[in-house]
């Protein structure tokens, strides 16, 4: 995976301190591990998303995790997901910045409603 921008870090679970390249590692530890599942006869190999797609799925999960139940956002993430896996990876980052963008729009009128 390529990182792009300084290594800055940021405070995790727990007060934990994570780099930028921490969190890069655990997503190809991880992407490895569902990649050793997929080899299944039914199963294919996940393609390591792009730095673009990552960044907007995180905004993408923030957004719905700041609107909703923060259960919802892997269940928002995993249909997003079906809905966009087979476009490229630029179009798939573009729709992801958008579904976070009217999510946080929406909240932020509701918000002012209340």
């Amino acid at each position: 995976m390529e990182l792009k921008g300084p290594m800055l870090a940021y405070a995790g679970p727990r007060g934990r301190t994570t780099s930028r390249l921490e969190v890069a590692m655990d997503l190809v530890v991880c992407l490895d591990l569902v990649n050793e599942v997929m080899e299944e006869p039914e199963g294919r190999p996940v393609a390591e998303p792009t730095h673009d797609e990552v960044e907007a799925l995180l905004d993408f999960t923030r957004s719905i995790a700041h609107a909703t139940e923060r259960k919802s956002a892997p269940v928002a993430a995993y249909a997003l997901g079906l809905a966009i896996g087979g476009l490229g990876p630029a179009r798939r980052a573009a729709l992801m910045t958008a579904a976070a963008m009217r999510i946080d729009e929406v909240a932020a009128a509701e918000t002012r409603e209340t």
